[in-house]
């Protein structure tokens, strides 16, 4: 867990937006795949020292 340096002076830990497609492979089957941006908000700024970031991500969904 990350803390910032004299106290948090912010609760603004970060916004974030997602690219994504689905698609039906079977009636039971579906993959995901997609891109998201996280914009750091001002706690991540004053705690750490990254900033925003971009990262893609897949998976597949089986329902029961």
């Amino acid at each position: 867990m990350r803390r910032s340096k004299g106290g948090a002076r912010s609760k603004d830990i970060d916004k974030e937006s997602d690219l994504y497609g689905t698609y039906e492979v079977k009636v039971h089957l579906q993959v995901e795949a997609g891109l998201g941006h996280m914009v750091a908000g001002q706690f991540l700024r004053q705690a750490t020292p990254g900033g925003d970031s971009s990262y893609p991500y897949a998976f597949a969904d089986y329902p029961l």
